[in-house]
């Protein structure tokens, strides 16, 4: 049974362990957080944190490396093993004992050497080659989201500046048809005026005055005098000081009119450039668009072409198909239907070997003087002509058999 001490350091141990795998996690899930992250602040973020980590990570390694030690002591004192010698004299011993390398080994591990240094080299150019490769995708990365922004800037500069010249334009218009309106106002109340005059001149000859003054004294009295009002000409609680404001009023209103006239023909010069700019872009960009219309149409031609060349090529190879097929089952049905006649032959045959059939009989020149072939029948008794003749002679199938038999041994 483990004692106390023994126990308490295994759960120490397993504890330790434990927390090194939950480390061992979250160290791998940061580096998956380091892989996904475009942002270069957020990247720096996680490789603090992960150096920190590591840091971390190596001090519970020699930690758990002595807890290692203390619980193989314990376990070597229990159950009474030897403790390990120091290899220092035997390594020691070792190096002495070791005889001196030869001079083909010595140029061996000094290439060997020389080769592990340029293979470290070029480990270490290709991962500075990596680090400068990664650092220009996100480069490229941040020039193209740039660009996006600045396109997008740009076709909201062009949608206002079209919306600020039609509003201009508009308020030109506007400004010429009030300006028209004010000129005809102004022209009326300028004749107007006139005829006021006149009739005042009239008035003041008809009472005697003269025509230089336009104006009666004030009495004495405090309370000033009212100026006489022509209620036959002007018109009732109407005085020519009045119109004559009132013409003086237009007349500035008519030059501020003509300034703001004059400062919104600028405006819409300049508009009218950033218009003419517009459409030079525009042209250029329907231009780029008739040239994608075209290799789009050339495009669409060569699918139809490839496409139609497809739909050949499938059908010569369904119809070499259903041939090959067609071919297939006619060689078949022809080993079937050999096959059969084989067999239908090889049954006759042994149908007459056995005597159920009667024999047949083929022609055959004689081959050998000295043999003589004869067949002994119930009935006939069938032998070879004599020496010297040619002529065929009957014999059965069996005994053809026997003699190309007779004749092969």
């Amino acid at each position: 049974m483990a004692s106390k001490e023994t126990k308490e350091n295994i759960k120490r141990l397993q504890a330790v362990i434990e927390e090194t795998e939950k480390k061992n996690l979250e160290i791998k899930s940061d580096l998956k957080k380091l892989e996904g992250t475009k942002k270069e602040k957020d990247a720096k973020v996680l490789m603090d944190t992960i150096y920190n980590q590591l840091d971390d990570h190596l001090k519970m390694h020699q930690q758990t490396e002595k807890e290692i030690d203390d619980l193989k002591d314990e376990l070597r004192k229990k159950l009474g093993k030897p403790a390990p010698k120091k290899n220092s004299e035997d390594d020691k011993s070792l190096q002495s004992r070791r005889p001196m390398a030869s001079p083909e080994e010595q140029v061996l591990t000094y290439e060997l050497k020389s080769q592990l240094l340029r293979n470290v080299e070029m480990q270490n150019h290709r991962l500075k080659t990596e680090l400068t490769l990664h650092e220009k995708m996100t480069e490229a990365k941040l020039l193209n989201q740039q660009n996006k922004r600045l396109t997008d800037d740009n076709t909201t500069s062009k949608t206002n500046t079209l919306r600020l010249m039609k509003m201009f334009e508009k308020k030109a218009k506007d400004a010429d048809a009030k300006l028209k309106e004010m000129q005809l106002e102004l022209n009326k109340a300028q004749q107007l005026a006139r005829k006021y005059h006149q009739m005042y001149d009239m008035e003041r000859r008809r009472n005697g005055l003269p025509e230089g003054t336009y104006s009666t004294p004030e009495p004495e009295s405090g309370t000033p005098r009212q100026n006489n009002n022509s209620s036959s000409f002007l018109g009732q609680n109407v005085r020519v000081n009045d119109v004559i404001r009132k013409n003086e009023v237009l007349v500035e209103e008519n030059e501020k009119l003509h300034r703001e006239i004059a400062r919104l023909k600028h405006d819409n010069a300049g508009l009218i450039k950033k218009c003419k700019h517009a459409m030079s872009d525009k042209e250029s960009v329907v231009h780029r668009l008739d040239t994608s219309e075209a290799n789009r149409r050339d495009l669409t031609k060569r699918l139809d072409r490839e496409k139609t060349q497809h739909n050949n090529l499938s059908k010569s190879l369904t119809r070499q198909a259903s041939d090959w097929i067609l071919l297939k089952k006619q060689l078949a049905q022809f080993d079937e239907e050999y096959r059969w006649s084989q067999m239908k032959q090889q049954c006759e045959e042994e149908k007459q070997r056995f005597g159920l059939l009667p024999p047949i009989y083929y022609y055959m020149p004689t081959a050998n003087p000295d043999t003589d072939y004869t067949y002994n029948d119930d009935n006939e008794d069938y032998s070879l002509p004599p020496e010297g003749t040619t002529e065929p002679c009957l014999t059965p199938i069996t005994e053809v058999d026997s003699c190309f038999s007779n004749d092969l041994e």
